[in-house]
């Protein structure tokens, strides 16, 4: 996805560029983020009598995300799927800017909207999405009745962290704020806008000649008798300006430290109100108020700040930092954020599978593929996804192994998202704590009787695999070579370091049955997966997943 060179503005704040999953910095180039993690308080599905069920904020979300993977790439949905939740922390007066093609953000709120009863989604739209999108060509799109309209050409945008008033300026650096009772946009009285930024009903905004202001009370302040050229964010009032790397901090009416910088080196910014979070260019963490550098062994890639509680990539892993435990723990690579209780790893080879009711959870899917065009069609056959679950046994996310196409796929992906019949409960763990869980193979067949009366369904979930940390399994590795970069992309990377991470799944018989990239090695997946899928291992009482990360130093 394609960045956009002006700030993206959320309400808790963030500076900076960073990478992976959906911890980028969540102000990536003056991102905001306040996020929540995926599962947290989510309510579980319900179904308003024989009609379509009803689903969470977070249900939509997760399905959004599965819609728009095609489109715009997975790291990329992720990371736009972390900035809606942090609109639904935020109650959504945020902005969120670099969201890709909004027309396809809402043809898939659409085809969410059919699966469900009543305008759900439309109302969780209202309530809980973005205020408004700015698209990949600087078009402003505002939220409307459960979906996004478009509005004009801006070079800036913000919305009020408190009351949501809408901000933005023309390509002419004209500022015009939007009126909800009269639907109607209306000129500010302010020009020049490179930056602006709005907090409890203060306007702050940033002109082409680096001045800065604030505005209250029809009147304008100069806050810096300089001009400054940085990136601006404001956080509960506390205003932010980063240039050059130097941070600098305006809090009560003066800057701290007479505006020298308070942080040096600094790549990215997060902060809710005086407290901050910084990455440095060399991949170290600082938090502002412990005082001190909290990560500098592992080179982090990327922050995002979920209320108390930071998470930063590394090498494609998701992280947490517990500011009351001083400590980072690791969390599960496939839901990016914490979908549920805090994540075990576990080395024991004794657990309880995830239990699920495959018999309840399909019955009344034969109906609905006996009136589908696909059945018409005399289209039969097997899809077989991969679901991966949390410690709660929610599903956190599926792909499709094989599919039959002709709308069959979907209809089962929306069934088992859904249909609250089609529950997992959670794998227990030897220390009888929930785990997360890979489901790498279940299979729905769908098969037209010889009489064409009727179909027959049936649901299988296979090779039930727990996720272990790389070096509980590495002691069992007996064969496989490393593997190697392309020569074309060594032509093109010559004098870097290139990383990448995959995760490799083995059954009990040793053997790789899959391997997915986690830390994707554009150009390199497919020999790189190739390889892996050469290692062997003595046998495991239980199939196995874990995440092996790679270095390639390209002279």
């Amino acid at each position: 996805m394609t960045r956009v060179p002006f700030p993206r503005l959320l309400s808790f704040v963030a500076l900076g560029v960073g990478t992976g999953f959906c911890a980028s910095p969540a102000r990536a180039a003056g991102d905001a983020a306040s996020a929540k993690p995926s599962g947290a308080a989510a309510a579980d599905p319900s179904v308003a009598g024989d009609s379509a069920p009803v689903v969470s904020v977070n249900q939509v979300l997760g399905s959004l995300q599965y819609d728009l993977e095609p489109t715009i790439g997975t790291a990329e949905s992720q990371h736009l799927i972390c900035l809606f939740r942090s609109a639904g922390a935020a109650d959504g007066k945020m902005v969120v800017t670099g969201a890709g093609v909004v027309e396809a953000i809402n043809d898939a709120l659409s085809e969410i909207g059919k699966k469900v009863s009543g305008d759900g989604v439309a109302t969780l739209v209202d309530h809980g999405f973005p205020r408004a999108l700015v698209d990949d060509k600087h078009k402003l799109w505002r939220k409307y009745d459960g979906h996004y309209v478009p509005s004009w050409m801006v070079t800036a945008a913000a919305a009020d962290d408190v009351w949501g008033t809408l901000y933005a300026a023309d390509p002419q650096g004209r500022l015009f704020t939007f009126e909800e009772e009269r639907q109607k946009w209306r000129y500010a009285g302010v020009d020049h806008i490179r930056a602006v930024q709005s907090s409890d009903g203060v306007l702050y905004y940033m002109q082409e000649d680096g001045g800065l202001f604030d505005y209250r009370n029809g009147v304008s302040t100069r806050l810096s008798a300089r001009n400054v050229m940085g990136t601006l964010l404001v956080s509960h009032g506390v205003i932010y300006v980063l240039e050059g790397g130097r941070l600098a901090r305006y809090q009560d009416g003066h800057w701290d430290r007479a505006g020298e910088p308070i942080q040096a080196n600094v790549a990215s910014v997060l902060a809710n109100g005086p407290n901050y979070f910084t990455l440095d260019n060399a991949g170290g963490v600082f938090s502002s108020q412990e005082k001190r550098y909290i990560e500098r062994k592992v080179k982090t890639t990327g922050i995002f700040l979920i209320g108390p509680n930071l998470l930063a990539t590394a090498q494609g892993i998701m992280r947490a930092y517990d500011p009351v435990k001083k400590a980072w723990r690791n969390l599960p690579p496939s839901t990016g954020v914490p979908a549920g209780k805090e994540w075990h790893p576990l080395a024991e080879t004794d657990l309880r599978s995830p239990g699920h009711d495959a018999d309840n959870c399909f019955a009344g899917l034969e109906d609905k593929y006996s009136v589908s065009d696909a059945y018409a069609q005399g289209v039969e056959g097997t899809v077989i996804l991969r679901i991966e679950l949390d410690d709660r046994g929610k599903i956190s996310r599926m792909s499709k192994s094989q599919g039959l196409g002709h709308g069959l796929d979907e209809m089962v992906m929306g069934w088992l998202r859904f249909n609250p019949k089609c529950g997992f409960t959670p794998a227990i763990g030897k220390d009888g704590r929930p785990v997360g869980y890979v489901i790498e193979r279940y299979s729905i067949k769908f098969e037209i009787l010889k009489d064409g009366s009727k179909q027959n369904q049936e649901a299988v979930s296979e090779e039930l695999h727990k996720n272990v940390p790389h070096f509980a399994i590495k002691k069992d590795k007996l064969g496989g070579e490393m593997p190697h970069l392309p020569e074309a992309i060594k032509s093109r990377r010559r004098g870097s370091t290139v990383t990448g991470s995959y995760k490799i799944c083995i059954d009990t018989s040793g053997y790789v049955s899959t391997v997915n990239p986690v830390g994707s090695v554009p150009g390199a997946d497919e020999p790189i997966m190739a390889t892996l899928r050469g290692w062997t291992y003595r046998p495991q009482p239980v199939p196995v997943c874990f995440i092996e990360n790679f270095q390639f130093v390209v002279e």
